[in-house]
């Protein structure tokens, strides 16, 4: 998956670390965001050469699948679900009520 520098910058730095990762970076917990957007960028441009995975450490919690940019629901999308949830709750409410009366 290739990304580009506003994609990048949008995520939060937990996942820009799991997508640094996956790319081939190294170290990217040690790395700030900034450093990591541009490693990821020259690996990406083909500038650097990724480095191979360590077998050391913990494993990694979250896999990229899970935590890419088209998977998360911003928190308006959630309050717009939800509000939508209510307000079937309430119409479905409404309609038995008034098939009761």
């Amino acid at each position: 998956m290739k990304f580009d520098r506003d994609s990048l910058e949008k995520i939060n730095i937990y996942t820009l670390r799991n997508v640094a990762r996956e790319i081939g970076v190294k170290s990217p917990t040690s790395l700030t965001k900034p450093l990591l957007i541009e490693e990821i960028l020259q690996i990406q441009s083909g500038q650097s050469k990724p480095s191979q995975p360590s077998k050391r450490g913990r494993p990694i919690k979250n896999s990229l699948e899970d935590r890419t940019t088209e998977n998360y629901v911003s928190i308006r999308d959630k309050e717009a679900i939800k509000k939508e949830f209510i307000d079937k709750i309430l119409k479905e409410i409404e309609n038995r009520l008034y098939d009761i009366l």
